[in-house]
């Protein structure tokens, strides 16, 4: 490492002695290194240098808090890798850090290489996590907007699976055949909704065709019964859906109330 490159880490350790001869083999390995002898110091030190980039926790810190204690008071507020240190390699003591998301768990004796190793081990699943992390707020971003057009589209959006099974649709849509939201229309089948049996019938029978020939059913009218048995025409538009490997996955349904244009 660089001069500017330097990883800042807090080695949390109880025994001064062995603090001082690990700082010394980090630091010879690149890292700058600041110490903390409980729990409770541990806690504070990341609290005043928001500039550390990992902890090596020490798992028995003798009286007071342990290092899965502090591990986890830290991580309430900081989302930073912790590597645990113990001298031991006892079951139940590796469970206790399990418990605690953490990147690693080293034995005291290990060399520095080992050591070493480890960190960087640690810094690649961080740097992973945090790519993942970014990804899911992307899409949980772009759900979101789709979903707000979706609501905010005045007409009705439903989709099914290869079942006709509804997987979601938009407010519109569960209004008008009686539902306060759209979740609670999911799960069930036009045969569940206020459409008489004759209509859903046909709408089925337009799903399984345009899901078996993967052409799009464009513009047409249809009659159908919705809450308070009231009569509305339609003018729908029916597109399969595809999966990741280009099978149908389900329908797609897109309509627009024209009731009133075709009474004029």
């Amino acid at each position: 490492m660089s001069g500017g490159d330097k990883k800042n880490i807090l080695l949390v350790e109880d025994e001064a002695l062995i603090a001082m001869a690990e700082k010394a083999q980090l630091e010879r390995y690149g890292y700058a290194v600041v110490t903390a002898t409980s729990g409770e110091k541990a806690v504070e030190a990341v609290e005043r240098n928001p500039g550390i980039d990992l902890i090596l926790m020490d798992v028995d810190l003798g009286s007071g808090m342990d290092g899965t204690q502090a591990a986890a008071i830290i991580l309430e507020s900081r989302d930073i890798p912790v590597v645990f240190v113990s001298s031991h390699g006892e079951r139940e003591i590796v469970e206790r850090t399990e418990k605690i998301t953490s990147y690693g768990y080293v034995v005291k004796s290990s060399s520095i290489t080992v050591l070493d190793a480890s960190i960087k081990m640690a810094f690649k699943l961080f740097d992973e996590k945090e790519k993942v992390d970014e990804a899911i707020d992307a899409l949980r971003t772009h759900a979101q907007l789709l979903e707000n057009v979706i609501d905010r589209f005045p007409g009705f959006v439903i989709w099914k699976d290869t079942d006709s099974v509804i997987r979601g649709c938009n407010n519109n849509f569960a209004l008008k055949c009686g539902y306060s939201s759209s979740s609670e229309i999911i799960g069930k089948t036009d045969y569940d909704l206020p459409f008489r049996p004759d209509e859903a019938d046909s709408f089925l029978a337009d799903d399984r065709e345009v899901m078996r020939t993967g052409i799009p059913k464009l513009h047409f009218e249809e009659v159908e019964h919705v809450a308070d048995n009231e009569l509305m025409t339609l003018e729908t538009s029916k597109m399969p859906l595809y999966d990741a490997s280009g099978r149908v996955s389900g329908i797609l349904a897109v309509a627009t109330d024209v009731s009133e244009r075709r009474k004029l």
